[in-house]
């Protein structure tokens, strides 16, 4: 019979050693090498390689790993990375190096052997691969990130006009009527009002009016979009107004709520935005958006960043910007449809990562309880779910909420979990099931991602209704309350009222709630 493995045999000094052999053994030679204990050892492929560190560089990852514990017999022949966003790499040894473009990347590794190939390794550190300053973008130029809920990880991408076509000189609108356009931030609602209100508020209308590469949503930039535009593209050496620039929109590398000193920010090394070069904004007022009282709006002056006011019937230069969010694209076409063991159910930001949430079927993934035992669990998270599970579930078996969204395997998935307040929110933000007003007081949620507005309270109709067939039939989420993992107190847990979205207290012991599993992925 034919074998192609390892095999003990017999040196010349009698000593057994493993060797490969190929070919076809008689049965009179395979009992004489089972009787003498020198028959075929099976070769399989190695152990998973022990995963390290991915770092990034000019383009390209590097993803670190040491060897398989145990080769079984094999022989490495390479190394194989794939990344979380479905691309590889191969190489003979660590570290291998792979091409990225612009997202949020995990990495494993295989080893490849005259056996097969491994398991895969764990996933690797989160990476996040950013774009550069002034690289070409969009439309325009990237002019750096601004962050709406302010932690300083960046919610949107901002993209500046070329200066040939999306910078002009223009009047910003009717001397001493107040318009109450405020925001320091919401650039796009701020400049579409604007120009809305007629002929006379022409900044907002030029950039409004824009088709650039063919996008055609550029607008006035807001105040605090503004400032950005200048600490990361300065074009002059001069020295910088020290009482001007703090921004709380402002994303790394500058600083938050800090104001400029002389030095910094320095001249942008950007090619094309020093003076006197192409995309070089004017050494001179620039304006925003943000109206500051009936006369006057506010702008930024580019040869040293300092606020102004200034009269509204001046003509003043205006830099077109457009932007983009930074949330990956979803993994499916809609909210509610079949993903991951159960139906989408959008997007959450956590310290600057984007993940995907799925929510379990209700016939599976649903069940109804106390929170369990009074007594402080420590699990106070309002975002990682899953870390609140495994908190309250190792406290045993009586934490009747945790345990059963812990134990749950649905669609081959083992890891979900009991939400948290903040992924419970986004539930009933995308899957509210009845016509009952909101509750005006709820809904703020700094890990929401758009089209849920960021941080944003409700109003009585918004969010409306779903429209989602199977969440107003099957996967109806009841109009009662909702257990989250997010513990109040020793004796209260916090729960969601699905008919409203209000988020209240209830007694862990005294009070039976429903409960529905979620899990959540990287989104790439």
């Amino acid at each position: 019979m034919p074998y192609n493995h390892s095999i003990k045999a017999a040196s010349p000094s009698g000593t057994a050693y493993t060797g490969r052999a190929d070919g076809l053994f008689s049965l009179n030679e395979q009992v004489r090498f089972k009787s003498s204990g020198l028959w075929a050892i099976a070769i399989a492929a190695p152990s998973a390689p022990i995963i390290g560190t991915a770092t990034y560089s000019s383009g390209q990852a590097s993803i670190t790993f040491t060897a398989p514990s145990s080769l079984n017999g094999s022989t490495i022949t390479g190394y194989t990375v794939t990344s979380s966003g479905g691309q590889t790499a191969t190489g003979a040894s660590s570290p291998i190096l792979i091409t990225l473009s612009v997202g949020s990347y995990t990495f494993t590794v295989t080893a490849n052997s005259n056996a097969g190939s491994s398991a895969a390794s764990a996933p690797s550190n989160i990476l996040i691969v950013a774009l550069q300053v002034g690289q070409v973008y969009a439309g325009g130029f990237y002019a750096g990130g601004i962050s709406i809920r302010g932690d300083g990880t960046a919610d949107y991408n901002l993209i500046v006009a070329p200066k040939a076509t999306g910078e002009s000189t223009k009047t910003w609108g009717t001397y001493g009527v107040t318009t109450g356009i405020t925001s320091v931030i919401n650039g796009p609602t701020n400049s579409a009002s604007l120009a809305a209100l007629g002929a006379d508020y022409q900044a907002a209308i030029f950039a409004e009016g824009l088709t650039i590469g063919g996008y055609s949503d550029w607008y006035l930039p807001a105040r605090n979009e503004l400032e950005v535009l200048y600490y990361n593209l300065k074009p002059t050496i001069a020295a910088n107004e020290p009482t001007s620039g703090s921004n709380a929109n402002a994303v790394s590398p500058e600083p938050i709520s800090s104001y400029h000193v002389a030095n910094s920010p320095a001249q942008t090394s950007v090619v094309g935005f020093r003076t006197g070069e192409t995309d070089a904004f004017a050494a001179d007022r620039y304006w925003s958006s943000t109206e500051y009282i009936s006369y006057y709006p506010w702008g930024v002056r580019f040869n040293d960043g300092a606020d102004f006011g200034y009269g509204k019937q001046n003509s003043v230069y205006v830099r077109a910007v457009r932007r983009i969010s930074t949330a990956p694209a979803w993994p499916v076409t809609n909210i509610g449809d079949a993903y991951g063991g159960g139906y989408f159910a959008g997007q959450l930001k956590v310290s600057g990562v984007y993940y995907n949430l799925i929510v379990a079927p209700a016939s599976t993934g649903q069940s109804m309880s106390t929170f369990g035992p009074a007594g402080t669990t420590g699990a106070t998270s309002s975002i990682n779910g899953s870390a609140n599970t495994a908190t309250i579930s190792a406290l045993g078996a009586s934490y009747t909420a945790a345990r059963f969204c812990k134990d749950l395997t649905i669609g081959g998935y083992t890891d979900w979990y009991l939400p948290s307040i903040n992924e419970q929110e986004l539930l009933y933000f995308y899957f509210k099931g009845n016509l009952y007003s909101n509750d005006t007081d709820s809904g703020a949620n700094v890990n929401a991602v758009p089209p849920e507005p960021i941080n944003t309270k409700y109003t009585a109709s918004y969010p409306a209704r779903t429209t989602i067939a199977a969440f107003l039939n099957t996967e109806w989420f009841i109009s009662g309350g909702f257990w989250t993992s997010t513990e109040y107190d020793a004796t209260n847990g916090i729960y969601c009222q699905m008919a409203t979205g209000k988020f209240s207290a209830a007694g862990k012991v005294a009070d039976t709630m429903y409960y529905r599993a979620v899990r959540k992925v990287l989104a790439t």
